[in-house]
């Protein structure tokens, strides 16, 4: 199932303006809106928590990028990298909600020996793989060999996930997670998971991967625009270029 992206349509006040496809589609004052297009170091570390480890922006090297954030783990076993925000959670994820990564492995021994996430998330310290941390979003959990990006619903220690039927490697991918409400908007129906492709650079498609209906937290929640732990003595990369959450529901 392909569809194309959603028009983002119009908004009044502080976000005044037209918002055609292919904007973010978060536009509207009554709905949640973050985005973030790492432009600036300095900005970043204002704006996001760094909890643990380290990250640095990488400059654009196409058109389509405007900043690249490289988040590193130390050079050591079990050493955690975070880049979100520990200090304020939002409740979620809320009806209409979603999220919207473009991300990569940062080198090729990153790919085989750690574990790398972007959602909502319980904490920021420590992997949703283990414990009693909630979460939605994107994850892979390697060891040894290269796996493939998982979309993951986590309630406490429970979880469900979907095989997104790509590797977590070197090569940039764009997700995204809608939080479907049911018909009567009383509650979320499932949690669909999209392969974004922007082939087409003025209608980029969402295509369908599949639905997860367990497990979806219903909790306060972090922002965690990307988190990886290391599982060998060296060091591991993963990059974000763009992070977007918003929701669709007025409140």
């Amino acid at each position: 199932m392909a569809s194309p992206r959603p028009a983002a349509g119009s908004a009044l006040g502080a976000l005044a303006g037209s918002y055609p496809n292919p904007a973010s589609g978060h536009a509207g004052t009554a709905g949640p809106s973050i985005f973030d297009d790492f432009i600036s170091t300095t900005a970043l570390n204002k704006r996001w928590d760094v909890p643990s480890g380290g990250t640095n922006i990488v400059e654009a090297t196409t058109a389509t990028e405007i900043g690249v954030v490289n988040l590193t783990t130390g050079a050591g076993a079990s050493d955690l990298a975070v880049l979100g925000c520990s200090d304020q959670s939002v409740f979620g994820p809320a009806l209409g909600w979603q999220m919207v990564v473009k991300v990569a492995v940062g080198d090729v021994t990153s790919e085989t020996q750690a574990t790398g996430w972007s959602g909502l998330v319980a904490t920021l310290s420590g992997p949703p793989t283990t414990g009693t941390r909630s979460f939605v979003g994107f994850r892979y959990d390697a060891t040894g060999s290269t796996v493939d990006w998982y979309g993951v619903c986590r309630n406490g220690s429970s979880e469900t996930t979907l095989d997104l039927g790509v590797l977590a490697d070197t090569t940039w991918r764009t997700f995204a997670w809608v939080a479907r409400p049911n018909a009567g908007w009383t509650a979320i129906a499932a949690v669909d998971f999209y392969m974004v492709s922007a082939s087409t650079p003025s209608n980029p498609l969402w295509t369908l991967v599949g639905s997860i209906t367990t497990n979806i937290p219903s909790e306060a929640l972090c922002v965690c625009i990307s988190g990886l732990k290391n599982k060998t003595g060296t060091y591991r990369s993963l990059l974000v270029d763009h992070w977007s959450l918003g929701g669709a529901a007025g409140r």
